[in-house]
């Protein structure tokens, strides 16, 4: 008996960590959609390219006038033999222009950020910033875009860099 109960208590700690993960809304609700955000008609989208990822970070830049914002990564690269879900969602690392990111390799994370969102592939996901200048950073290396509900609501522009070319085979 002891044995199920462990089970049980480790079961609904892992569906409560989840759960809690994928929230980016402190009332709790969950906040993603895979349809186009503001009724599937943003009047702005802005490729900001690929900004970062560990081997050749580099921080694409936003300017928002304050109003929600929408994130979507799509274009996943991966090396993995096994590809997964796990392995089609990054997360957003988002900081004040003013304060450049940098990276702490003991906590394998970005410092400097004001706000952190999980983002699944293919799918916009809502964050809410004050009106400013951001960088943008992605855990993974993905096509990122933003999105806004009104002109003017968000601008950008890319990452320095962009996406790896593929690897020539020796066929």
């Amino acid at each position: 008996m002891p044995s199920v109960t462990r089970y049980g208590i480790a079961a609904v700690a892992i569906m409560a960590t989840a759960a809690c993960g994928l929230n980016n809304s402190p009332s709790g609700e969950l906040r993603t959609n895979t349809e186009r955000p503001c009724g599937g008609n943003p009047a702005v989208i802005v490729d900001i390219g690929y900004p970062g990822d560990s081997d050749a970070p580099a921080a694409a830049h936003i300017t928002t006038n304050g109003e929600t914002i929408y994130f979507t990564a799509t274009d996943f690269t991966t090396d993995d033999l096994f590809d997964s879900d796990r392995l089609r969602r990054t997360t957003i690392s988002v900081g004040p222009a003013a304060t450049p990111p940098a990276y702490d390799q003991r906590s394998s994370s970005v410092v400097g950020a004001t706000a952190k969102i999980v983002v699944p592939q293919n799918t916009w996901i809502p964050i809410d910033l004050p009106a400013g200048d951001y960088w943008v950073l992605s855990a993974r290396l993905s096509t990122t875009n933003v999105a806004s509900c009104t002109a003017g609501g968000v601008t950008g522009s890319r990452a320095a860099r962009t996406a790896p070319s593929p690897t020539p085979s020796n066929s």
